[in-house]
């Protein structure tokens, strides 16, 4: 038990996280639908949750993070014959297609070179669904089989959603890929399998250096050393990001509001970070940590995160595995009877990988994304069985609708359980 994050925890409510929800909603409806790095929407989330700390009495500072982001300029594809333009969103780092025509070959099975035998591709558009095991195999079996390009869809509960992908190895991708949902896949396969289908393909876009920020708080009292809770402020450009991670920055920020005027309860200094440009690939806080002192990396004993906590059709899951911490989650979700379960850290994908990488103990919340929840998932939280996690993911319906009010409550509770119980004594958790 620990008085300080018994106190915190009764203190933050899910309602006080919906309050910030809506702010967030908010800004994004006045900028264009998003919060994405390099917006007017990201400076304007920042403004508020810089607002927000400093009338709570922090000092708050704007670390500059250097940045480079993939800007699409163009990602139209045309059906010739027809005149239809289904939906497509060029992947990041994509190679580019000026106004090329091109015919479509469906390939069923992996897309890997198997499926390709005896198939003329060249100069072709291959149609490939996503499969286990990366999809840069994916485009480069397609390129070593002659195709000018690859349009790549997710089979999933929710056949009209539409994902932007990212390049995540070293070298380029091969050749271009641009995403389409299920839905639209399935249109054009069926055209192609009643007769020849070209695609006129118009897809542009390069990178470009950006600053974007890391907003930064800390108590005054505690130290030398820290523990950290953090959350990326930014979105998609696709989406308001109100889940994705709305939800776990006002976790994070409810939980340093509460804990202003009882700062001189901590033994360890706490620091609040808001990452900017983890939808970039943990952009901020990659930075954050490079810039650490070997001190200052050895001084933090605890990274807390908050990502996707309110997820509408959620699993309750702690991040588990090397180099992780469950210990104050499992004491808060144990005493209240509530159900949880572990997930691996390296399955979730935000900001406290840099944190792991660099050896500093991490711990965190998620809610399930595109994942599907099984009949076990259904009996233990309710909600709809074979159905996405978070219909929601990526899209503009990531909206305050989109929020499990329960899964939120909950969740935002136990982080600042986890805050209270860490900034008090960490030594038992780490």
């Amino acid at each position: 038990m620990s008085d300080l994050g018994d106190k915190l925890a009764e203190a933050v409510t899910g309602a006080d996280a919906v309050a910030h929800l809506r702010a967030l909603q908010r800004i994004a409806d006045a900028h264009d639908g998003n919060r994405a790095p390099g917006t007017r929407g990201f400076e304007a989330s920042a403004a508020y949750v810089t607002n927000v700390l400093t009338a709570a009495g922090y000092r708050v500072t704007a670390q500059d993070v250097p940045s480079t982001r993939f800007v699409v300029t163009a990602e139209q594809t045309q059906v010739t014959r027809t005149g239809w333009c289904p939906r497509t969103l060029l992947m990041d780092d994509s190679p580019q297609l000026r106004d090329v025509v091109a015919p479509l070959i469906v390939i069923p099975g992996t897309g890997q070179p198997g499926d390709y035998a005896r198939r003329d591709l060249s100069g072709a558009v291959v149609l490939l669904a996503r499969v286990p095991g990366g999809y840069d195999r994916q485009v480069a079996a397609a390129s070593e089989a002659g195709a000018v390009a690859v349009l790549l869809y997710i089979s999933n509960p929710c056949p009209g959603n539409i994902y932007r992908l990212h390049w995540y190895q070293a070298d380029p991708p091969p050749i271009p890929l641009a995403s389409i949902s299920q839905d639209d896949a399935e249109q054009l396969a069926s055209r192609a399998a009643a007769g020849p289908v070209e695609l006129r393909l118009d897809w542009q876009g390069g990178k470009v250096s950006a600053i974007t920020s890391n907003v930064l708080a800390a108590t005054s009292c505690g130290g030398p050393a820290s523990i950290i809770a953090g959350a990326h402020l930014d979105s998609v450009l696709e989406a308001p990001g109100i889940n994705d991670n709305g939800s776990g920055v006002a976790a994070v920020l409810q939980t340093a509001i509460e804990l202003a005027p009882l700062q001189e309860k901590v033994s360890n200094k706490v620091r609040f970070a808001f990452w900017g440009a983890e939808e970039l690939v943990n952009v901020g806080s990659r930075y954050y940590v490079s810039q650490l002192t070997t001190a200052e990396r050895q001084e933090t004993l605890l990274y807390l995160n908050a990502e996707m906590i309110g997820s509408p059709n959620y699993v309750r899951y702690v991040m588990h595995g090397s180099g992780t911490v469950t210990a104050p989650f499992d004491a808060y979700f144990q005493r209240h009877s509530v159900s949880y379960e572990y997930l691996d850290a390296g399955e979730v994908g935000s900001d406290h990988l840099p944190f792991r990488d660099a050896g500093v103990p991490v711990a965190g919340l998620h809610c399930g994304s595109i994942g599907i929840k099984t009949p076990a998932d259904q009996e233990r939280y309710g909600g709809a069985g074979s159905q996405l996690y978070d219909p929601g993911y990526h899209q503009a319906s990531d909206t305050v609708r989109n929020i499990s009010r329960a899964a939120l409550d909950w969740n935002v509770r136990a982080m600042a359980y986890a805050v209270g119980r860490a900034a008090e004594d960490a030594s038992d958790l780490v």
